[in-house]
């Protein structure tokens, strides 16, 4: 599904990810409304995306 909306896949992000190209990770602003949720900021070919998620001890969720 999110290669169909995005053109973009999870492991696309990931890959970038691990290559150096995550510039930061914020909490989300929302917090009332998404509590504990963060995001992460990746660079992929000059274009940012904000991908959230939610970490719980050793698990991370990505939504």
């Amino acid at each position: 599904m999110l290669r169909q909306k995005r053109d973009i896949c999870f492991e696309q992000i990931v890959m970038h990810i691990g290559k150096g190209d995550l510039v930061d990770i914020i909490a989300n602003p929302n917090q009332n409304k998404y509590p504990g949720q963060k995001i992460l900021i990746v660079d992929i070919n000059g274009y940012i995306w904000l991908v959230p998620f939610v970490q719980e001890q050793e698990n991370v969720y990505f939504l």
